[in-house]
């Protein structure tokens, strides 16, 4: 069955996926990898990968990627983001949440952000994308946008991905199995940055990594299972049903930004045709 070839496949890029991440010691090469790894394993054509800057007010550019552009910023490039890309604030000149940024808001209140297409997204203010867009002739469409949250719940950055690729090599919208491959993935690269950060962890900071390979296997096999008591569905079926869908565990308070006990919760909105 495709879908089942499909999720063997990401089985062994990931294998080796982790087997690259686990041999880099360079945080700035680290970090290009894990954007990367998961703009590969969710096929998507371009990328932002965040990190919180120390007093936790802002939200500065590590990696930037577009492969259909040819672009990269940050990482092991030779371009850097800084000049380029001014950091993004968590709040306004009055203090006041800025949510109407999607990485900001996903940081703020804890959340995965799943949009369909960036143009129809109400909510948020994408003038800067379609600004990008019509100065290089890109259609930036969907984006992932999920919070890093280590060990601790605490945050600590943001991974985003843009434009999901269908096999086909057209834009398609992020799935539901993305999604829970990006989440996993952000979460497990968050405890070992805190790790080699801290230098504090069970076995190590390697040790970390290894619990970051298993926890992604263990994604995929959960995945496959699912698929399998459901054959006949489709892989790559769309997760959002509305332009926006917004799920996470919202933190104790914007400002604290840590980890609850309450559960899940899960928000959509339906936009208009702009």
């Amino acid at each position: 069955m495709k879908t089942i070839d499909d999720l063997f496949q990401r089985l062994e890029q990931l294998n080796d996926i982790g087997a690259s991440l686990s041999s880099e010691h360079n945080i700035e090469s680290l970090l290009e990898k894990i954007l990367l790894a998961a703009k590969h394993i969710t096929r998507a054509d371009g990328g932002t990968l965040y990190r919180l800057t120390e007093d936790r007010r802002h939200l500065h550019f590590e990696f930037v990627c577009t492969d259909s552009l040819g672009i990269a910023f940050g990482g092991t490039s030779a371009q850097s983001t800084s000049g380029v890309f001014p950091d993004l604030p968590l709040y306004k000149e009055d203090g006041s949440p800025n949510d109407s940024m999607v990485a900001a808001h996903a940081v703020l209140n804890g959340q995965t952000i799943n949009i369909a297409d960036a143009y129809e997204a109400e909510g948020f203010d994408f003038s800067g994308t379609q600004k990008f867009d019509a100065r290089t002739g890109y259609r930036s469409r969907s984006f992932l946008t999920v919070p890093m949250r280590n060990h601790e719940g605490e945050v600590i950055g943001v991974l985003q991905l843009i434009n999901a690729m269908s096999q086909q090599g057209e834009i398609s919208v992020f799935s539901a199995a993305d999604q829970r491959l990006a989440e996993s993935l952000a979460s497990q690269a968050a405890v070992y940055l805190s790790a080699r950060k801290h230098q504090k962890a069970p076995g190590g900071a390697d040790g970390v990594m290894h619990e970051m390979r298993y926890s992604l296997l263990g994604s995929i096999r959960e995945q496959a299972r699912r698929y399998l008591r459901q054959e006949g569905s489709r892989h790559h079926a769309p997760c959002p049903t509305s332009a926006v869908a917004i799920s996470g565990t919202a933190p104790a308070s914007s400002g604290q930004m840590r980890r609850q006990s309450s559960g899940r919760m899960s928000r959509r909105v339906t936009a208009p045709a702009v």
